[in-house]
């Protein structure tokens, strides 16, 4: 090795001194590390001064190296000696910027090492900045290809567009300077738009696709792995012996085409802004379905973000419906903080009589918190005078709202007789159910309470019939929804024989397996069992008797089928019903010979 070659690798300089005299001076051959050319230099007089600066060019001139570094110098020989400078950092531009005393007598030979922690630059010429950049990207390509590929691309495309490249920086006099080389996180960053191109090649070519998804208007091919990744609702599917997982099929015939495509490039982390945009109500309604947290949250944030006059109301049922805390306290306080509830008076009617009577009660409460407060903090004076008006109408607007709870009867405790207004079996008296707004005889039962009337299939919530079913004399409706699920979710606990030979018919959905009536074990209506999203899940059931208990979800409660052998034969099942095992019936202190009882549930 030469007496003024220095050697590199990676960040670190080496070089070898063979043979130094008293009152000598060397400097080394120009070495490269980062964007420039380096020299260091020892000089010997009383101490031993050692130099580190950058070779003169346009590139240090322009752009000035601000490097953190640490110098070594040891002898070579028996009885060796190590000297460790401090942590250095500073500009340099010549050699009088920097030079580290050392206060010993080197003789002979001896090693001065350089390490460069950092080096960084002020992009003062931006134009030249990443001129310099580029060519330092082209030089280090064939080494960083080793570890990610696309790196070389997104250092030149950042260069030559001016996005930016992740990168260290501090402050200095002057400015923000830039580290050149990429923060500890780069290749992880790199290595995940990667994989995301790997996936979205996955989706787009139907790469080993193992599943079928058939849509309202079409199909399309996804893998089955990345679907249980991102929804315990589909790991179910794919995990229990269901249809889908011996079909290797899924029915979302609830979804387009071209909205279930933007939630698979969601699921595939490919998605683009505005499709998220157009179908994010529909990408709501989905993550719900199956239970993909992370979506729902997303689609939340988005429907606060243009909150308006026109679809208030909408965002506030979509947020009823889907228990958006966010979203149903942002449309409040539109509505009712902000007084746009004037704006939207005709629209507010058709609300009250469709909305559920406990968001009607929320509202009704936001509305005694904005106005309590406003009377209580009514100003005085002048200003009084100009205000007034705001609360008297807001006054009026609260004492109307409640005059139309309480005259409503869509909200009021007392139960209809035939004909009666109603808006599910609950407001119905005796054995009458919910049919189309109006009380009336149950066709299920054949009662004829109601003379004269002709029985339609019920509707409860925004749940409508998908059809109906005859079983001998008797026409049944059917189901593939249910009411919402809430905190306190109403329903009607049947009791339900799920040993084999029971009044159950073939084994549980969720298992395929037979089970005895003494395990805490119920079936859920088609659109609670949803799909088996389920399966396995406890469920919080709560009796008018203050007891409580909690069960498996094991077995759907068919309210599409019914009246064969796989269904013992039975109609199919009402959209609001748990069905109890003897154990369920016996924890809650009721008598199942009593054959059905309204009590409310929840997820445990």
């Amino acid at each position: 090795m030469g007496d003024s070659k220095v050697e590199t690798i990676s960040r670190l300089a080496q070089w070898r001194i063979d043979n130094f005299g008293p009152c000598s001076y060397k400097k080394s051959d120009p070495f490269k590390v980062g964007l420039w050319n380096w020299h260091l230099s020892i000089e010997k007089n009383r101490y031993l001064y050692i130099r580190l600066f950058p070779e003169p060019s346009r590139v240090s001139k322009e752009q000035p190296p601000y490097a953190k570094f640490i110098l070594r110098i040891s002898n070579v020989g028996v009885n060796r000696r190590l000297y460790i400078s401090p942590v250095h950092d500073r500009q340099l531009r010549t050699s009088d910027d920097f030079f580290w005393p050392v206060d010993s007598s080197f003789h002979g030979r001896f090693i001065i090492d350089v390490e460069f922690l950092d080096l960084r630059i002020c992009p003062i010429n931006v134009s030249s900045f990443r001129f310099s950049l580029v060519q330092y990207a082209s030089r280090v390509t064939k080494y960083v290809l080793l570890l990610s590929p696309p790196l070389s691309s997104i250092i030149g495309k950042a260069c030559l567009t001016g996005s930016e490249v992740p990168h260290r920086s501090t402050k200095v006099e002057g400015g923000e300077s830039v580290s050149i080389w990429p923060i500890d996180g780069t290749t992880q960053s790199l290595s995940t738009q990667s994989t995301l191109r790997c996936l979205a090649r996955m989706l787009d070519e139907g790469l080993h696709a193992d599943v079928t998804i058939q849509t309202s208007d079409g199909t399309l091919r996804a893998h089955k792995a990345v679907l249980s990744a991102s929804s315990p609702v589909f790991e179910s599917m794919f995990h229990h012996n269901l249809k889908e997982k011996a079909s290797s099929t899924i029915h979302i015939e609830d979804m387009s085409l071209e909205s279930c495509t933007a939630l698979l490039s969601y699921l595939y982390g490919t998605i683009k802004q505005e499709d998220f945009w157009k179908y994010r109500l529909a990408l709501l309604g989905a993550a719900n379905k199956y239970d993909i947290a992370d979506l729902k949250d997303a689609c939340e944030e988005s429907l606060l973000e243009d909150i308006n006059s026109q679809n208030v109301l909408e965002r506030l049922q979509e947020a009823w419906l889907y228990q958006l805390t966010k979203l149903k306290k942002g449309c409040m306080t539109y509505l009712f903080d902000f007084a746009k509830i004037y704006d939207v008076r005709e629209e507010i009617n058709n609300l009250f009589r469709q909305a559920d009577r406990e968001l009607m009660l929320d509202m009704f409460q936001e509305v005694l918190t904005v106005w309590k407060p406003s009377v209580q903090t009514m100003p005085e004076g002048v200003m009084k005078v100009a205000r007034v008006g705001i609360h008297i109408g807001l006054l009026k607007a609260s004492l109307s709202f409640l005059f139309f709870i309480i005259s409503s009867p869509l909200l009021s405790n007392a139960l209809s007789g035939c004909n009666g207004p109603c808006r599910d079996l609950n407001d119905c008296s005796g054995q009458l159910i919910c049919i189309n707004g109006k009380c009336n005889d149950d066709p299920d039962l054949g009662t004829h309470i109601c003379h004269g009337s002709t029985p339609s299939p019920p509707a409860s919530g925004n749940c409508q019939p998908s059809g109906s079913l005859r079983c001998g004399s008797q026409t049944y409706p059917t189901y593939t929804c249910s009411p919402p699920v809430t905190s306190s979710t109403r329903a009607k606990l049947t009791n339900n024989d799920f040993s084999q030979g029971g009044d159950g018919g073939g084994p549980s959905e969720c298992d395929e397996h037979y089970h005895e009536n003494s395990e805490l074990i119920v079936a859920l209506s088609t659109g609670w069992y949803n799909g088996g999203s389920r399966c396995g899940k406890m469920i919080l059931i709560r009796a008018s008797n203050g007891r409580s208990v909690k069960a498996k979800v094991v077995d759907e409660c068919d309210s599409r089928h019914g009246c064969d052998e796989e269904h013992a034969y039975q109609p199919p099942c009402k959209n609001n019903i748990v069905d109890g095992s003897d154990a369920v019936w016996s924890a809650l202190g009721l008598n199942k010979d009593v054959g059905i009882v309204d009590v409310t549930w929840s997820m445990a």
